[in-house]
């Protein structure tokens, strides 16, 4: 079978309804918004954790120190892994010939941005806009955070290539519409003309079509189909569970109204409980609105679903043999490879 099927689910502000799908109909992986949601940080949240970054930077730059190498062969871990956790302004000190080659190539490839950059402003003011819109566009990108959506793509891609070395070129990929909302703007005008309710209609075809593109240059190929799966979930027959929940809830209501004679509060479901939670509580005091429940990522039930998942993790990429066949199949080197993925690979 060579087929893969990247279905999109609603829910813009949560992962659960996708999770919950992606966990009982065993798919293959499934991307949430909630993996991602720290990258959509304020300048003064990215300032807080700056420190910290760096202690860690420090720490891996250490293990590439020659009082290290014998450990690192002996343990049979490539260079190359330890020198993807560094960020750039750390590999751009190290003196040795190989970062030195590291940093040129990766002054060349800012130099290639930089210079798309200046070809899309030079064509945006040659267009029918006036000087003020230009700058309206070009302060859309100041402090712009978030995701990009080639990090989307790699994963997915990382997650094929993997299933693809070991001949299997078949999958169910699940990812919500919220990924869309975490986008940076940039990228937002880039694929889905600035607006996110046409990047939830669009995500899982402009993720089709840029996986194909990937897929078209290498040696093997993989055919991918595209669902939206929307609103008709809600137009489900309920099953046994809902029907005991929906009475346990509407009964639990009419109690909670009789015994405290207040009606500013929600009944749900806790902790396998139900309770009773003052509108108050779910209320965000700075903006006034309603807080929405998020995914829980450290939590068990989130461990044990991207357990029977499949990603590329660190440990694949410290074990060579499996190293090359992933190469093989991207069409790469090891070490292109390596430096390609590793920043997506999950860790164990």
């Amino acid at each position: 079978m060579n087929r893969w099927y990247i279905i999109t689910t609603i829910g813009a502000k949560s992962g659960h309804l996708t999770l919950g799908i992606g966990t009982a109909s065993a798919a293959t992986i499934c991307l949430i918004p909630e993996e991602f949601e720290h990258q959509k940080k304020s300048k003064f949240q990215k300032s807080s954790e700056e420190k910290k970054r760096k202690d860690i930077q420090m720490t891996v730059k250490s293990l590439l120190h020659d009082n290290y190498k014998d450990f690192m062969d002996q343990q049979d871990i490539p260079t190359e892994l330890i020198t993807s956790l560094l960020d750039k302004e750390y590999k751009d000190q190290d003196g040795d010939d190989n970062t030195n080659k590291n940093r040129d190539r990766d002054r060349d490839n800012d130099d290639q941005e930089n210079d798309e950059e200046k070809a899309e402003k030079i064509s945006f003011m040659n267009g029918h806009h006036s000087t003020a819109n230009a700058a309206k566009k070009s302060n859309r990108y100041l402090n712009d955070s978030g995701v990009d959506f080639k990090e989307y793509v790699d994963i997915l891609d990382a997650t094929m290539i993997k299933r693809a070395a070991e001949g299997k070129f078949y999958g169910v990929a699940v990812v919500g519409e919220g990924l869309v909302d975490l986008l940076k703007q940039r990228e937002l005008d880039r694929y889905f003309n600035g607006r996110k309710d046409k990047g939830h209609e669009m995500l899982g075809l402009t993720l089709k079509d840029e996986l194909e593109k990937r897929w078209s240059t290498r040696k093997s190929s993989i055919n991918m189909r595209t669902k939206f799966v929307g609103f008709e979930l809600r137009s489900a027959d309920p099953n046994a569970h809902d029907m005991i929940l929906s009475r346990e809830l509407g009964f639990s209501a009419v109690l909670v109204c009789q015994m405290k004679q207040v009606n500013a509060t929600i009944v749900t479901m806790k902790g396998g409980e139900l309770v009773s939670i003052p509108l108050s509580e779910i209320v965000d005091p700075d903006t006034n609105e309603g807080t929405t429940k998020k995914v829980d990522t450290s939590s068990l039930s989130y461990k044990v679903s991207q357990t029977y998942m499949i990603r590329l993790h660190r440990s694949d990429l410290s074990n060579k043999k499996n190293t090359r066949k992933y190469a093989d199949m991207a069409g790469m080197d090891v070490n292109t490879f390596i430096k390609t993925y590793s920043y997506i690979a999950a860790s164990n």
